[in-house]
C-alpha cells in the first residue's frame, strides 16, 4: 500500500489520501437531467437526498462490482461528509483498507477520474407510476462505481463544468 503515498495530491476538487483510504470532495450527483432516467435534478433534489444522509451514521455504504447489480460483498467503504456546493453534491468517499479494490479505486482515482463515478440507488416519490419531475428522494439504498453515471461525468466532475478547466 505504501507505493500509493505518490496520489497523496490534489486531483480536481478532491484530494486522494491513500494512506487514510480517503477520497476528497467527489462528485455525488449534480442539478439537471439524470441521463436515461427521464428526470431532472434540482437544488430541492439535492436538499432531498442530503437530509436523508442526516440519519445513516455510518456514512452512505458504496459498492464496487457490476453497474447497480453489486452485492453487499461489493461493499468498498462510505460516503461522508456530504455538502452542497454550486449545484453539485459531494462527499468524501471512505474506502475499506481490507477491501480487495482498494489499490485498484486509489489508482483509478489518480490516474484515470473521468472514465468512472457515482451512481445512486435510491426511492423517490412518485406521480403515479412515474417518478416525480424534478425528483424528491425518499431513501437512500446505497451508492455504486460506475462507468456511466447519470449525473456526473466523472468522479470529481459534474457535467456542467470543464474538466479540464478543474484539474490542477
Amino acid at each position: 500500500m505504501s507505493n500509493f503515498n505518490k496520489w497523496n495530491a490534489i486531483v480536481g476538487h478532491g484530494g486522494i489520501n491513500a494512506e487514510a483510504g480517503i477520497i476528497a470532495g467527489v462528485c455525488v450527483m449534480r442539478e439537471g437531467e439524470a441521463k436515461g432516467h427521464g428526470v431532472s435534478l434540482d437544488s430541492g433534489s439535492l436538499e432531498s437526498f442530503l437530509a436523508l444522509t442526516k440519519n445513516r451514521p455510518d456514512g452512505v455504504g458504496v459498492r464496487f462490482g457490476a453497474d447497480h447489480q453489486a452485492g453487499a460483498q461489493d461493499f468498498t467503504g462510505t460516503l461522508k461528509g456530504f455538502k452542497i456546493e454550486g449545484g453539485v453534491l459531494r462527499a468524501d468517499l471512505h474506502l475499506l483498507k481490507a477491501d480487495l479494490n482498494f489499490n485498484k479505486i486509489v489508482e483509478m482515482a489518480a490516474k484515470m477520474p473521468n472514465e468512472f463515478g457515482l451512481s445512486a440507488s435510491t426511492e423517490a416519490e412518485k406521480d403515479g407510476k412515474e417518478f416525480k419531475n424534478p425528483i424528491r428522494f425518499t431513501e437512500i439504498n446505497c451508492v455504486d462505481i460506475v462507468t456511466n453515471p447519470a449525473t456526473t461525468t466523472g468522479l470529481f466532475f459534474d457535467q456542467n463544468h470543464n474538466k479540464n478547466q478543474n484539474m490542477k
